[in-house]
């Protein structure tokens, strides 16, 4: 159900007109779609494990932060250790860039399924999801920003 390679390119560069055309084109997301893929069981587990630290931490930097720099600096490392997504001028390999994005988007869907059962799980989720969409479109350029608003319509 969740298993699809990302396309390869040669030598591991990544090229914006192969990013473009990829499923997962740029690194915001509004998860309008499930993956119609497989994931093995550990996969699985360690996706939904991680975005639910994310979310945690997110929650607990607005909790504790003591201002708005410090929860910008909680949410970012956390994102960094467990939820990392790098931008298509990043000099990383397409397979690297696509393997983030496969992640943040099959852990998306799998949390939202798991607190899908009661209202206040819902809200839970909810709240926590749109501070993370926040916090990224925050921290994006204009580009990004653009993009993701021409994916979403807006």
């Amino acid at each position: 159900m969740f298993n699809q390679r990302a396309p390869k390119k040669e030598g591991g560069d990544t090229a914006p007109e192969v990013v473009r055309h990829s499923r997962y084109p740029t690194r915001l997301s509004i998860y309008e779609t499930a993956p119609a893929l497989e994931v093995s069981i550990e996969e699985f587990e360690t996706f939904a494990l991680d975005r639910l630290q994310v979310l945690r931490a997110i929650e607990d930097a607005q909790l504790r932060a003591k201002g708005e720099e410090d929860m910008r600096k909680r949410v970012a490392e956390s994102l960094d250790k467990l939820l990392p997504l790098h931008t298509n001028r990043s000099r990383l390999p397409l397979r690297q860039l696509m393997a983030e994005r496969r992640k943040d988007h099959v852990s998306h869907f799998i949390l939202r399924l798991a607190f899908s059962r009661t209202e206040e799980l819902r809200s839970w989720f909810l709240r926590y999801e749109c501070a993370l969409l926040k916090h990224r479109f925050r921290e994006a350029d204009s580009s990004e920003r653009q993009e993701l608003l021409m994916s979403a319509r807006l």
